[in-house]
């Protein structure tokens, strides 16, 4: 005989939540400032303007636009400045400059998703101010 056929329906999607994170953002020109928001990647590329590049700087994270110079966006000189000395310690450089607005993270957690800045990390970075 014919089987009844179970038809399966989909569970509703929950929105993925990200967690709210700790970051430094550094607009070219101006003070920088912790702010504490959802950094999915559609908010990180909000922030920069456009899809991200990442530059890993020890206990931290840099995330700027990677299309920085077609764009032609402002030079960022203290995320610049701070960028070159946390490469120079472990014996890197930076190519080119940091142009437009830099958010500082902290590093990657075991799954690759960003974490908090750690909270001494302003004033290293006014240091270089």
């Amino acid at each position: 005989g014919l089987r009844p056929i179970l038809l399966l329906r989909a569970a509703p999607k929950k929105p993925v939540l990200h967690p709210m994170l700790k970051a430094l953002v550094i607009v070219p020109n101006k003070p920088p400032t912790f702010v504490e928001m959802d950094w999915s990647l559609e908010h990180l590329q909000a922030a920069v303007g456009g899809y991200i590049e990442l530059v890993h700087l020890g206990n931290c994270q840099m995330c700027v636009n990677e299309d920085g110079i077609a764009a032609e966006l402002t030079p960022n000189p203290l995320a610049d400045r701070f960028a070159r000395a946390r490469l120079a310690r472990s014996g890197r450089i930076l190519m080119g400059q940091v142009l437009g607005v830099a958010v500082l993270l902290g590093i990657p957690d075991r799954d690759g998703n960003p974490t908090s800045i750690p909270d001494d990390l302003l004033d290293r970075v006014l240091h270089y101010a």
